[in-house]
């Protein structure tokens, strides 16, 4: 299949997201695609990732490492800060926000007002919920679309309890989707499109493996029916002797011989999936 986008320059980017799905998915499509990135920031409102700590000058060093590298421009939206970005997006591919719903059109940079400028602009939108969701309106975090999604109900009922994870999932899921749906969208030259991109959709997607098995069976699926539950000596967590942990992830026989080799403990071997023997 031929690509249908020909880039005869470098795609560039008006990036007006904050905090992480957005400036991370412009990050990547800078690294992967060497993308122009222009980061247009509000001054009154400004990007709140900024302040996430540990910092440095004063910096979040979290928002250096997805931004450093692109073109940062302050700007008042409430003076002439509407007219710099249309300017830019006049000759621009893509344009990433993640306002809520009705806010960029209060501003003039809804769909329609840049789509007067540009013609050709591929238009994202980076939101919470779904359109049709009932939350639509409503702004999300991280945290609450692991909970909305099933993810946290998954690792109680795996673990018997559950716990912040060490990294913005959510977050990083929807980053990687919006990457998916950009290049996609380029690869079959569309143009002058809207792209809708909901942190709850793009997580359902992302744990596909594990809600329509439940879907199908209109009912939750026992942890028994899980190889990587955690509750098969194979696939699990072990605190060492030491106080430090041991992953070990041998679902195939051979890696689950070796191991108990490794072990001295080839009573262990044909004990691969017996629950007891993980205890």
């Amino acid at each position: 299949m031929q690509l249908q986008y020909t880039m005869k320059n470098r795609i560039k980017i008006v990036d007006l997201s904050t905090l992480i799905p957005g400036p991370f998915a412009t990050y990547l499509l800078q690294k992967y695609l060497d993308a122009e990135v222009i980061k247009f920031e509000d001054t009154q409102r400004g990007d709140n990732f900024r302040l996430l700590r540990p910092t440095q000058d004063g910096i979040s060093l979290a928002y250096q490492s997805i931004n450093s590298r692109k073109k940062i421009i302050p700007v008042d939206l409430r003076r002439d800060g509407l007219d710099k970005i249309k300017t830019e997006i006049k000759n621009a591919d893509v344009f990433v926000q993640n306002y809520k719903a009705g806010r960029g059109e209060k501003y003039g940079l809804g769909f329609e007002d840049l789509l007067s400028v540009n013609p050709h602009i591929l238009y994202c939108t980076i939101r919470g919920y779904g359109e049709k969701h009932p939350f639509a309106k409503k702004g999300a975090h991280d945290l609450n679309i692991l909970g909305l999604s099933g993810y946290l109900d998954e690792q109680i009922r795996s673990t018997g309890s559950s716990s912040l994870p060490p990294m913005q999932i959510a977050d990083i899921l929807t980053s990687y989707n919006v990457c998916i749906q950009i290049i996609s969208s380029l690869y079959k030259g569309e143009k002058g499109r809207h792209l809708s991109v909901s942190m709850h959709e793009a997580t359902l997607e992302a744990l596909t493996l594990y809600n329509y098995p439940q879907l199908m069976s209109k009912a939750p699926i026992s942890n028994e029916d899980n190889v990587m539950s955690g509750l098969y000596p194979c696939y699990r967590l072990y605190k060492s002797s030491d106080k430090r942990w041991v992953a070990v992830a041998a679902l195939e026989s051979t890696l689950w011989v070796d191991f108990c080799h490794v072990l001295k403990r080839e009573d262990l071997i044909s004990k691969q999936f017996v629950m007891e023997a993980a205890q």
